[in-house]
């Protein structure tokens, strides 16, 4: 489903603000039972690293949305470290990661399918 560049960069932008305040919020309190925080990280980090390819934009741009993602994925961990009240987390740093990667992996496999399956131009039938 493909969405207009406008809307899916404002959800981008707005989730990514979102997931900033969160990390860098002081005091913000345990992590939670049963590591559903790890859960949460993934979730979101997949969401984010997901939505640039469903907006109509130039590759560079995807890239670089991408790239933030995953910088500020791996840094708002290191971060923390700083923040009164808040602990780095190794494991919330690797879902964050796991998010961007598993996004990637499906795009790519759904990418490899399309053009798998796409039907071949009629001059390069004749050559095989």
């Amino acid at each position: 489903m493909r969405i207009s560049a406008t809307v899916g960069s404002i959800l981008w932008i707005g989730g990514f603000i979102v997931v900033a305040l969160f990390s860098l919020k002081p005091n913000l309190g345990p992590p939670g039972e049963y590591h559903v925080d790890v859960v949460l990280h993934l979730a979101t980090y997949f969401f984010l690293a997901y939505l640039p390819f469903s907006i109509p934009i130039k590759t560079l741009r995807r890239a670089l949305m991408i790239a933030t993602l995953a910088v500020f994925g791996a840094g708002s961990e290191f971060l923390q470290h700083f923040m009164p009240g808040r602990t780095t987390s190794l494991s919330d740093g690797v879902a964050n990661m796991a998010g961007v990667g598993v996004a990637l992996l499906i795009v790519w496999l759904i990418a490899t399918r399309a053009a798998a399956t796409a039907p071949q131009p009629e001059e390069n039938r004749q050559a095989s």
